[in-house]
């Protein structure tokens, strides 16, 4: 009677041990999903806006801002990569290898994945046009909640080298 009392205990115990880390897992992926890195911090406001129209000489043009292609040209900083990481870590690593390079149970390798892909995977579950995948399984389903750490994601792909 006294090994009965103790497997059932037992059995409550790990119940709630496993809901316990169930808990602790999904609120992680919701933590990585909504926490900007901190190199993300916005500038300050005067930094961003523009000088008053009497402030430019007459009879001369206005200077415009840099072009955003030349930001966007820029290397990925290493805290989107970090955070791309993580959010690979904790939302692919189930299907996908840990190691992006290598194909994983489920999903295909997708180290170097493009942004145009790795967008349209992971928040609309489909694939770009023109695009041929790499297993004719369709059993990736859309992660919208994670459309804001798509850029991120991608840095952390591109910055691993595919075999």
């Amino acid at each position: 009677m006294a090994g009965r009392a103790r497997s059932g205990r037992w059995r409550i115990g790990a119940a709630a041990g496993l809901a316990a880390l169930w808990l602790a897992c999904s609120q992680g992926e919701q933590q990585a999903a909504q926490t900007p890195p901190a190199s993300d911090a916005a500038p300050p406001a005067a930094a961003t806006t523009t000088p008053p129209a009497a402030a430019t000489p007459p009879g001369s043009e206005p200077v415009a801002p840099a072009a955003p292609a030349a930001e966007a040209a820029k290397p990925a900083a290493e805290g989107d990569i970090a955070k791309g990481k993580q959010v690979y870590a904790i939302n692919c690593t189930a299907c996908h290898n840990a190691d992006p390079s290598e194909d994983g149970v489920l999903g295909p390798a997708v180290a170097g994945s493009s942004l145009e892909l790795v967008t349209a995977r992971v928040v609309r579950g489909n694939y770009p046009p023109g695009y041929t995948p790499k297993r004719p399984t369709q059993q990736m389903v859309a992660l919208p909640h994670l459309a804001s750490s798509v850029p991120a994601l991608t840095a952390y792909l591109s910055s691993v080298k595919a075999k």
